[in-house]
């Protein structure tokens, strides 16, 4: 399932991976060690979902069966996940990125996407329409700073004629 550092003190992941969608969201504290504690739970049991989030936000997207929904968390406290907003599509195996006021989500779908969605983290509705990746893929990785998004690999194609990619875009 998608995972979101909180480069302050916390690394939550939420969702399962196939064949098991799950609804449990976990958090570390990241300057101890030790196991996972429970913070909640989503909306939606899913799998191969996108995190995104802010040091106030953890926000997860996409992911089968969820399809186009975003739920969100109070990074900080725990608790189960409230209903943020929608993606522009269904989506599966997207990647997520974002600074402190803003989050994309790129490329996924059930075969290949070039789409970019994008949203204000700190109010919750709907994405928006931010642009295109240069070649369609899903399951791709994707990492962000302060000033720039980028996303790399991934896959194309469907069943067993998958085609990996090796482009990276910003």
């Amino acid at each position: 399932g998608g995972y979101w550092p909180n480069a302050l003190s916390r690394g939550i992941w939420a969702g399962g991976s196939a064949p098991s969608d799950s609804n449990v969201i976990d958090y570390v504290t990241i300057s101890t060690t030790g196991d996972a504690t429970d913070f909640g739970d989503l909306i939606t049991a899913q799998s191969y979902n996108a995190a995104a989030g802010s040091f106030t936000r953890s926000i997860w997207g996409g992911g089968q069966p969820a399809g186009t929904s975003l739920e969100y968390v109070t990074t900080m406290s725990t608790g189960n996940a409230a209903d943020f907003g929608d993606l522009t599509r269904s989506n599966i195996g997207i990647g997520g990125v974002s600074n402190s006021t803003r989050a994309l989500f790129g490329g996924g779908g059930t075969s290949a996407s070039t789409v970019i969605d994008y949203f204000t983290i700190a109010s919750v509705g709907n994405t928006v329409d931010f642009g295109d990746l240069t070649v369609a893929r899903f399951y791709l990785g994707a990492s962000s700073s302060p000033t720039r998004a980028i996303w790399a690999g991934g896959q194309a194609g469907t069943g067993g004629s998958r085609d990996n990619k090796t482009e990276i875009d910003y």
